[in-house]
Formats: structure tokens, sequence, C-alpha cells
């Protein structure tokens, strides 16, 4: 799927992707709008995943230019990777996404270059549980809150790259 010069606000999901949810496949979104959205547990900009361990298609995510801010979810408001094979942000502001406080999960905390960053839930902005490479690329984090990684909340295996 190829976004351009979309807006997704003020949507709603139970549990997870309030504004895109990606089970396997391709997502590219450019000069977009991701704001406002809300989700029960996580993911409320963005929940990317495989289809499982059996599946053979890839799970890939392109973020170029995009305002992703005012996200909600207990876990990555803004973005949550679980089991990706490849992901590269680039030029992008993730700002004001909060996370909520309601689970407990044993996971290494990487925070980097975020303003006014402090305490709600795991990953205001984003949330990491993958072993494929995360790259972040002239991107900026600014006012994301979580009780712990209010920028980014990173789970081994994560492996994460900011440039």
């Amino acid at each position: 799927m190829t976004v351009i010069e979309t807006e997704f606000i003020n949507n709603y999901a139970g549990i997870g992707g309030a504004a895109i949810k990606l089970l396997g496949g391709f997502l590219n979104i450019t000069t977009s709008k991701v704001a406002e959205n809300f989700a029960g547990e996580y993911g409320a900009a963005f929940d990317v995943t495989t289809q499982g361990p059996l599946s053979s298609e890839k799970t890939l995510m392109y973020v170029n230019q995009c305002d992703i801010s005012g996200n909600t979810a207990d876990r990555g408001a803004a973005l949550y990777l679980y089991d990706l094979d490849d992901l590269i942000v680039t030029q992008s502001i993730f700002r004001n996404n909060s996370g909520t406080c309601h689970t407990i999960h044993l996971l290494i905390i990487i925070s980097y270059d975020s303003n006014y960053t402090f305490a709600a839930s795991r990953g205001g902005a984003v949330w990491c549980r993958s072993n494929a490479p995360a790259l972040f690329q002239g991107v900026a984090f600014m006012e994301n809150l979580a009780r712990e990684g209010g920028a980014i909340y990173a789970g081994e295996p994560c492996q994460i790259d900011i440039e």
C-alpha cells in the first residue's frame, strides 16, 4: 500500500492500529499527517507486525516526511513494531504522543534526542520488539510521554539505528 499526502486524524481502535494496522505486506507513507488517534492497547498511529512465524510474506514499512503527533495508546502510541522485516523512517516528526499505563513488560529502554519526555507507560512514540533493523534518519522526537522510554522503548531483540 502506498499513501501520499493523506491525513489520518481522530480514529479509534479497541486494541491497535487506529490509523493503520499493517499485518504483513508493504506500507510506504509519504508527506502525510497521522494525529490524535487512540488505541486501547498499542500502536494508535501504526500497528505493524508480521502475519506469523509460518508466513513467507515480508513486512516492510517506509515513512517519509510525516507528522505523527498527539496519538495515544498503552504501548508505542505512534509506532508499535513487533516482528517486522524492515522499517525506515526519514525526515519525520514524532511529537506529543502518549503512552497510557496498563501493562508491564521486561524490556530494555533506549531514549534518544527527546525534549520534554517523561512519564506514563512504555514507548510514548515508538515501542519496538523486533529483530529486524529499524532506521530513523533525520527524525525529531519531541514532547512524547511515557513512564519508560518517552521517545523510544526498545526490547530485546530490537535493533534501532538513529542518524
